[in-house]
């Protein structure tokens, strides 16, 4: 691959690329269309996308959520790349690059990172214990029927 991938945060004309992209890869798990506009809107929610010679290739939209008083967590909320660049370094690039910012801020003390996977998304369950997250429990199931496992990660700077 010759081009250079670029790391960049959302822009409003990314939405129809992001809905197309989370249609195709997460349909398995049910209608992310439907979700992805609703969660990229929240102010607390984070969304960076990989482009690849201005083709939007990739995303991942983090929320960040207040558990008690002083206490906050990050949630990845959806992380995508398109199936023809699916396993070129992509998905890691994403995730590295919201636990390096996450880590890096200093407003709020958020303990952790969490995220739910598939029991059948066997890849993103290897790349994510790659990053140090661990599972922490089952949480019901998604739409397409797949049992929704919860992982998280303690941040570095704790």
């Amino acid at each position: 691959m010759n081009a250079k991938l670029k790391i960049r945060t959302f822009y409003k004309n990314d939405r129809q690329a992001i809905e197309e992209l989370s249609g195709e890869v997460f349909s398995i798990y049910g209608n992310y269309r439907k979700y992805l506009p609703e969660w990229i809107d929240v102010p607390d929610v984070l969304t960076i996308v990989a482009e690849l010679d201005s083709l939007l290739v990739g995303f991942i939209v983090v929320g960040i959520f207040q558990e008690v008083e002083s206490s906050f967590y990050a949630d990845i909320l959806a992380i995508a790349v398109h199936p023809l660049f699916q396993r070129q370094g992509m998905g890691r690039t994403l995730l590295t690059e919201v636990i390096s910012m996450i880590e890096q801020q200093t407003t709020l003390k958020i303990k952790d990172i969490r995220l739910t996977v598939a029991d059948s998304n066997l890849a993103g369950q290897s790349l994510f214990k790659k990053l140090g997250f661990t599972f922490s429990g089952r949480e019901g199931l998604y739409e397409g029927g797949q049992t929704a496992l919860r992982m998280s990660r303690p941040l570095s700077k704790l």
